[in-house]
């Protein structure tokens, strides 16, 4: 889970700190800016996980600033505090609170890592519980103190993997010549297992933009079952995930259909089937009259939301998950409902954290007025472009350190969709911030 997000260099991003919940929604008009910030984490989840230079090539458009030559990313996240890798080994972290800091330039041989540090952060108690109750605390938090995981030293263009934090170099690097992150290179636990948890953290910041023709697409049985498919970032594999889920647990089918209906009305039941005759496996979904649909007959809007309530019930969906736009598609009238459904996807903080609880976070973008106008003040940050059209974009809370009453009461109340009721929806929610109405 991210608890504060910095960038810098990042296309018109500026390079102010992001902090973050287990919700968060990033407000603003469409052209503000918004997938930028879903962009930077993006790149962050290349940097862990494969070469630097496919990082930036993932990269939609140019990454770096105008005139600018490095990335520089500083994230305070927490990890979970056990794991295991793919090999089955087990993973304990020496600490659960921790600071990852990357820089990246270009030059004419191509990009380089300039610096990469992994630190466990001090006074991480009081930290947490800003963000959550003690019981959720006590359940994430392993207190180890200040330590260092991987650090460069710049003099000698070095950079470290430190034997867990123990300031026993395992291995060393020479900084300039790294094709990669160190951090991305800690794929088992090892003799490192907080960096391991750590780069699974960051591994797992996934963007889900679901297209309705990945949504709608049977899965083949033709190679097998796949006992851990799930669902992936264009809704591929609905079908088998269902499936898998279905599998271990015939009453899950029902859990995702019960919130599929809180959503969208008239769902009764929902299956995944296999067809002997295509070797596939399909989505079916009957409504309250007992008829029965294929996934090509269903809304574009009701795909999304079942990919939503799929999310929520499959354990193996954890970290970071970014959306963008989850609203599209969605009646006005059910944004409530949506909107309950991506709380229910996000971690508890009032609880402790467990196979009920999942330490999950989600972070979506928006333009719609009407779910704006749902999210408490700590669960939004505005995107606000300075001077100009071009301007740096900040993502602002509200407040009145924050976002300028006028910018959100504007957006909230001149929308081409909104009529009386968001328009008293708006007042309401700007009156709940104490603002005064201008």
């Amino acid at each position: 889970m991210v608890i504060s997000f910095t960038v810098r260099g990042f296309k018109n991003l500026a390079p102010n700190p992001v902090q973050m919940g287990p919700l968060l929604g990033i407000a603003g008009p469409n052209g503000a800016g918004k997938s930028n910030l879903l962009d930077a984490f993006g790149l962050l989840r290349g940097l862990v996980s494969g070469t630097t230079a496919e990082a930036i090539r993932e990269v939609r458009g140019n990454p770096f600033t105008e005139g600018g030559g490095s990335i520089e990313f500083e994230v305070d996240f927490l990890i979970e505090p056990l794991g295991v890798d793919e090999l089955g080994m087990p993973a304990r972290a020496r600490a659960t609170f921790l600071r990852y800091e990357v820089k990246v330039s270009v030059t004419d041989r191509g990009v380089k890592i300039e610096r990469e540090d992994l630190t466990s952060l001090a006074n991480a108690r009081e930290t947490l519980l800003r963000v959550g109750a003690i019981e959720w605390v006590s359940s994430v938090l392993v207190d180890g103190g200040e330590r260092r995981f991987i650090r460069t030293d710049p003099k000698l263009d070095v950079t470290r993997l430190e034997f867990d934090g123990e300031e026993k170099s395992q291995l060393d690097s020479q900084t300039s010549g790294m094709k990669r992150t160190l951090l991305s290179t800690c794929a088992q636990a090892g003799h490192h297992p907080t960096a391991f948890l750590a780069r699974r953290t960051l591994e797992r910041l996934a963007l889900y933009h679901f297209e309705p023709s990945s949504l709608r697409a049977p899965d083949s049985l033709a190679e097998g079952f796949d006992e851990e498919q799930a669902i992936d970032s264009k809704g591929r594999h609905l079908p088998l995930a269902l499936l898998r889920l279905s599998e271990r647990d015939e009453s899950a089918p029902a859990r995702v259909a019960n919130t599929l209906a809180s959503v969208v009305d008239g769902v009764d039941s929902l299956s995944a089937e296999r067809n002997s005759s295509t070797k596939t496996v399909e989505i079916r979904l009957s409504d309250l009259a007992k008829r029965k649909f294929s996934a090509d007959a269903l809304s574009d809007g009701t795909l999304r939301v079942l990919g939503l309530a799929l999310l929520l019930h499959d354990s193996k969906v954890l970290g970071t998950l970014l959306l963008e736009e989850p609203e599209n598609g969605v009646h006005p009238n059910q944004l409530p409902a949506l909107l309950n459904l991506i709380r229910d996807i996000a971690c508890d903080t009032e609880l402790a954290v467990d196979e009920t609880n999942p330490l999950r976070q989600v972070c979506f973008t928006t333009h719609s007025p009407g779910l704006v106008g749902l999210l408490r003040a700590e669960e939004m940050r505005f995107a606000v472009r300075g001077s100009g059209n071009l301007g740096e974009i900040r993502f602002l809370p509200v407040g009145p350190a924050g976002v300028p009453t006028h910018l959100l009461w504007g957006f909230l109340h001149n929308s081409s969709d909104s009529g009386e009721t968001l328009a008293a929806q708006a007042e309401a929610f700007t009156r709940s911030l104490s603002q005064p109405l201008p």
